[in-house]
Parts: C-alpha cells; structure tokens; sequence
C-alpha cells in the first residue's frame, strides 16, 4: 500500500466516526428541527473526538494489561513518531492487526455512539467561538459583505431561543412562565420543554410542570404533583 493511500485512510479514519455517528443520532432524534450546517460539522467534528478518546483509552488500556499480565510488549507508541506504513514494515503483524481492528472498532463503536444523547459541548463552544469570530469581522469597515453564520437551528423560534439561552438549554435552570387561557384561567409554573418551530407555525405545544392554577372565579391550586401541557389554544403572556 502506498503511502497517499495510506494517508488517505488515515483521514477517512477521522471523519468516518462523526459522519456515522451523527447519521445514527440523527435516525433516533425524536425531534425534526433542522440543523445548520455548521452544527452538523460541529457535531461530526465532536462525535469523532468522543470515538477517539473512547479508542485510544481501549488501545492504551489493553497493551499495558498485555505487557504486565502476559509480558507481551507492544510498540503501539511509536505510531506517533513514524508513518503507518514504517510501522507496518517494522511490526508486521502488531501493524496489520492494529490497522484492520481499529477501523472495526471505529464502526461499531460509532453507531453505539450515537445512538445515545452525548452532551455537545465542544459542538456549542466551536459554533458560538466561530461566529462571535465572523461577526468581529463583519464589524469592520470595508467587511460587511462577511455575513455571520445562522443560527445553530435556523427554524427555532424566538421563544424557544430566549429559553435556551436564559438556562443553557434547560439544563441550568427552568424559566418561569404565566400563561394566561382564552376563558381567563391563569397557570403560572416553570417551563419544562419547548418546540423548536418557526415563529409562522402557530400551533405550539409546551409542557410546565410545578404549576399553580388560578380559576377566572376567584382561588388558587397547587398542581405541583403533576405535569400539564397545552397546545395552540393557550396565550403565553409572559415570562418571568
């Protein structure tokens, strides 16, 4: 094998983990919202890290239980100071063996990967890190035709963004809510889930929980030992 296609693998190694990954997570996301373009580099960019780190602590972790228990010692930290194929001309059979389970590895363990919902922080530092970058630029004189890059779910509405930013996507805190009925009832509690959807579709269903009613008669109850959606038939009329 020649070197360039060596090469050649070693990039399709590297991408090969997040392009499957995102694919498998993409299969089993409940919701439908579309990503930009961005986020999915991102996120392919993340779920790779996260194949790599997993591989590398498996690889790592199973040539020092070789050398201690069974004595076999293997020459896996040279790969950073040679190329694949010096390596492989070097240790034959350690090279084939690594070159041809690896790559296994990286398949099954992407698709189990991204079956499951990872935190995406590195996804969210690199998008937002890159367009406070671009909107600098833009600023500049004479570089205002830089447009900055849309937002991580173009379709989001603006709630659903002032949500997400005000608890670090619900993780931080809930926002509270007051949501007002057309017959007058009032329900005040702390939002739990918000659809992303454009600010044209005007049926919206959302969830709060802890909440207190308050009939238009007169009183209040405490609905806190349950959790009450509604659909486009509420008024969100405020937020606090």
């Amino acid at each position: 094998m020649t070197p360039s296609a060596l090469d050649i693998g070693a990039i399709l190694v590297l991408i090969l983990p997040g392009f499957l990954s995102y694919r498998a997570a993409l299969a089993r996301r409940a919701d439908s919202a579309r990503r930009s373009t961005l986020w999915q580099l991102a996120e392919i960019l993340e779920y790779s890290v996260y194949v790599h780190l997993l591989g590398a602590a498996l690889v790592f972790g199973a040539s020092a239980i070789l050398g201690r228990v069974f004595q076999i010692q293997l020459h896996l930290r040279e790969l950073f100071s040679m190329r694949p194929h010096d390596f492989i001309a070097l240790h034959f059979v350690e090279g084939s063996l690594f070159f041809t389970l690896y790559p296994l590895y990286v398949v099954i363990a992407s698709v189990i990967l991204g079956a499951y919902s990872l935190p995406h922080w590195t996804s969210a530092r690199i998008v937002r890190a890159f367009g406070s970058v671009v909107r600098r630029i833009s600023s500049i004189p004479g570089m205002r035709w830089i447009h900055p890059p849309s937002p991580n779910f173009p379709e989001e509405s603006i709630w659903y963004e002032a949500f997400n930013i005000a608890t670090d996507g619900f993780t931080r805190s809930r926002p509270l809510v007051l949501v007002k009925m057309k017959r007058g009832d009032i329900y005040y509690g702390a939002l739990a889930s918000y659809p992303i959807l454009p600010d044209s579709q005007r049926a919206k269903d959302f969830l709060i929980v802890d909440a207190t009613y308050a009939p238009s008669g007169g009183g209040s109850y405490d609905l806190s030992a349950g959790a009450w959606g509604w659909d486009s038939s509420t008024e969100l009329s405020g937020c606090g």
